[in-house]
């Protein structure tokens, strides 16, 4: 891991969490074995053993099998996410990353592990492991979601046009590679993105509601406690 993303992590994540560093990926799976970590946060791209090698290390070991992980990575290795994803990997950021989002990821994954809940809890679980084909879809779809996000009104109908497809070709899509419906999906996005603006105390739940495609705070903070299981005034 670079010094500039250890140095980050470390000014970002100390107060809550005991950091452990490794310089040699090769020593990775030994002092994953003797120390058991609560999650593995990993580069992909490293020299000595790669991202996708020492995933494979850690999950074929019953010892370490348990231990969530985390890749880094940029988004001009898509298809090194896919590899890290089918070795077993939990999660991944691309670089460069908001650490809001970051630390709501590492508590989810840390949470899951902990509580015996499984791990693979994003758009992906109880599917098969995306294709990069997959990745792609789900990166531009992404970000036509963002672009519009505080726009109360955008459907899948925009969707769909933004995409270049029809509605019924667009839902069988959004199905297949989220395992959630358009609307669901779309609600899901506007519902997290929410959590984390919140998290970032710097808006009122009213401002993040609008923000995020709610023109009702009290329908936002409803809809927000059935996904989450806490009112947004509580975090």
């Amino acid at each position: 891991m670079d010094l500039q993303t250890r140095q980050d992590l470390t000014q970002n994540l100390h107060k809550d969490y005991e950091l452990e560093f490794v310089s040699d990926s090769m020593t990775a799976p030994e002092l994953a074995k003797r120390d058991s970590p609560v999650l593995i946060i990993s580069e992909f791209l490293m020299p000595g053993m790669s991202g996708e090698e020492l995933c494979q290390a850690l999950k074929m070991d019953v010892s370490t099998g348990h231990i969530p992980v985390m890749f880094l990575t940029s988004l001009s290795h898509r298809a090194d996410i896919v590899h890290g994803l089918e070795a077993g990997a939990q999660d991944f950021m691309v670089k460069p990353y908001d650490i809001h989002t970051l630390k709501t990821r590492i508590k989810d994954l840390i949470s899951q592990s902990v509580s015996g809940e499984s791990v693979e809890k994003g758009p992906y679980a109880g599917i098969e492991q995306p294709s990069e084909s997959d990745m792609e879809f789900k990166c531009k779809l992404d970000g036509i979601i963002k672009k519009h996000l505080c726009d109360a009104a955008f459907s899948i109908k925009d969707i769909s046009s933004e995409l270049g497809m029809s509605r019924t070709a667009t839902f069988t899509r959004i199905k297949s590679v989220t395992g959630h419906s358009p609307n669901d999906y779309l609600r899901l996005c506007r519902l997290t993105e929410g959590k984390l603006l919140i998290e970032a105390r710097q808006w009122t739940i009213a401002e993040v509601a609008v923000k995020v495609g709610y023109n009702d705070p009290k329908y936002f903070s409803t809809s927000f406690k059935k996904q989450f299981g806490i009112s947004p005034s509580k975090i």
